[in-house]
This record gives C-alpha cells, sequence and structure tokens, in this order.
C-alpha cells in the first residue's frame, strides 16, 4: 500500500502546478497594461503579507521558547494565523482587482486556481495530522 504522506504531497503538488497553469492562462486574459499594473497594484499586499508571515513566524517560536502552551496548541494556532491571514490576502486581492477594473474572467480565474492551490494545502496538512507517525 502506498503510504498517504506521498499520495498527499503528491495532491500538493498538482494542486501548485494545476493553479499554476490556470494562473498562467488567466494572464493572458489582460491586455498588456494590465498586465503590466498588476504587479505595482499588487506589490503593496505582497509587502504587507511577508511581514505578516513573519510575525507570525516569530510569534510561533517565541511562544514555542517561553509558553507553556503545548506543540498541539502551537501547531494549531500557527496554522490558523496562516490560514486567516491567506483567505484575508484572497480576499483583499480580490477587492483590488475588481476595484481597478480588471475581467471578471480573470478574477474568476484567480480564485479558482487559489481555491485549487488552498484545496491542496488543505489536504496535505490534513493527511499529515491523521498521520499516526506524526506526532505534535
Amino acid at each position: 500500500m502506498i503510504d498517504p504522506l506521498i499520495i498527499a504531497g503528491a495532491a500538493f503538488l498538482a494542486s501548485i502546478f494545476g493553479a499554476r497553469f490556470i494562473s498562467e492562462n488567466a494572464f493572458k486574459l489582460l491586455d498588456q497594461e494590465q498586465k503590466a499594473g498588476l504587479i505595482d497594484i499588487l506589490s503593496p499586499i505582497r509587502k504587507k503579507t511577508l511581514v505578516a508571515v513573519i510575525i507570525i513566524v516569530a510569534l510561533f517560536f517565541l511562544l514555542y521558547k517561553f509558553s507553556g502552551l503545548g506543540m498541539e496548541q502551537l501547531f494549531l494556532m500557527y496554522f490558523g494565523l496562516l490560514l486567516i491571514l491567506m483567505l484575508s490576502t484572497t480576499l483583499i486581492t480580490r477587492n483590488i482587482l475588481k476595484k481597478q477594473g480588471f475581467p471578471k474572467k480573470y478574477i474568476q480565474q484567480y480564485m479558482f486556481a487559489t481555491a485549487i492551490r488552498y484545496f491542496g494545502i488543505g489536504v496535505f496538512l490534513i493527511v499529515l495530522l491523521m498521520n499516526k507517525n506524526f506526532a505534535l
């Protein structure tokens, strides 16, 4: 029997490549001006997201080192915060794209690609947590 972690890893990689394929096809829907503006429009949110990820990781290590919280609690808190960050970033990005007048089809494909990526991450984490060999 194939190890569930291998299947989960393969599903995760497939979701990343599938989402990338959809994103690249969606990008072709944009005109040159929109393609060029996309980087400038989304750059501020990328910077803020990076800062948020750094804070979440630092918080995890600080709590690990100095709190009495167990690894399971820290793990759930860490991934819970990352999930909230991912979902809020997605919604903010969607709203920015709408406000800037990007084509509806592009926004739909962006959201679909993001959903596929999140699904792959979710499957991988669920299998990881259910694996008997994975101990928190």
